[in-house]
């Protein structure tokens, strides 16, 4: 059903409207760390995990801290086992987590004064990548909110379910 099957569903789902949707791939996502100049992120757990078939290779050691580029950043943001079974007591739940705890670094760097001198690599990784029906005008208004406004990352609540060998 494309975006407005997307749309539609997540406004029944959540009751609310949805005025603009944007898509972010992993290249997008790979280009605006690397716009930004990298996040620094503690690694809290062993991440050892290989996938030759989408050519994903990660490798973290506990207890380190790492300038994760837009690459490493894709590894860190994805990861949620490790090649011998191990990984994350919840799963995706504890992904989630990892992901949450990457996005507030992310947006603690965006809210920096430092931020200005990369404002033209990130405005150009924006325009390159991601897809979106948002306006320019609504881009500015949303990007100041976010520098001025307390952010809270929430998780949708619900149960953990294996479903044909899958985690939902």
């Amino acid at each position: 059903g494309g975006d407005s099957k997307v749309v539609s569903v997540v406004e029944d789902l959540l009751s609310i409207e949805i005025n603009y949707l944007i898509k972010i791939d992993y290249e997008a996502f790979r280009g605006i760390i690397d716009a930004i100049g990298g996040v620094e992120m503690k690694i809290e757990q062993d991440m050892f995990y290989d996938d030759d078939g989408q050519n994903l290779h990660i490798n973290f050691k506990k207890g380190t801290t790492v300038l994760l580029d837009g690459k490493k950043a894709e590894e860190f943001f994805r990861w949620r086992k490790n090649n011998d079974g191990t990984g994350l007591a919840t799963g995706d739940l504890g992904r989630i987590e990892n992901q949450h705890k990457f996005i507030k670094k992310v947006i603690s760097k965006l809210k920096s004064p430092a931020i200005i001198f990369k404002t033209n690599k990130i405005l150009n990784c924006v325009a390159e990548n991601i897809d979106t029906n948002m306006p320019g005008s609504a881009m500015l208004k949303y990007a100041s909110k976010i520098m001025s406004s307390k952010i809270n990352i929430l998780t949708l609540q619900g149960e953990l379910q294996m479903i044909g060998g899958v985690s939902y």
